[in-house]
């Protein structure tokens, strides 16, 4: 697979997780963060802290454990479409 490359070394991806499995959680981070590419700006454990994190600065890239804690992934990915300065 070929990396984007970028002129001025900065990441082209910001990217957050939401995932309740510290485990799991802690497996994704490590991968993305491998790749320079991206740029992990968060990780959430639960819809309400990632929404208020995802209101403040929406990332390019959201990945979202369907089943969570405290609401459903998918409600989460809906409600960043209200929010300013997505590209949804």
């Amino acid at each position: 697979m070929e990396k984007l490359q970028t002129s001025t070394n900065k990441p082209s991806f910001s990217v957050v997780l939401v995932e309740d499995n510290l485990e799991a959680r802690t497996h994704m981070s490590q991968a993305i963060e491998l790749d320079p590419n991206l740029e992990l700006t968060g990780a959430f454990s639960n819809v309400t802290d990632a929404s208020a994190s995802l209101q403040q600065q929406p990332p390019r890239v959201l990945l979202v454990d369907l089943d969570l804690p405290d609401g459903s992934g998918l409600e989460l990915i809906h409600l960043t479409r209200d929010f300013e300065g997505t590209d949804s």
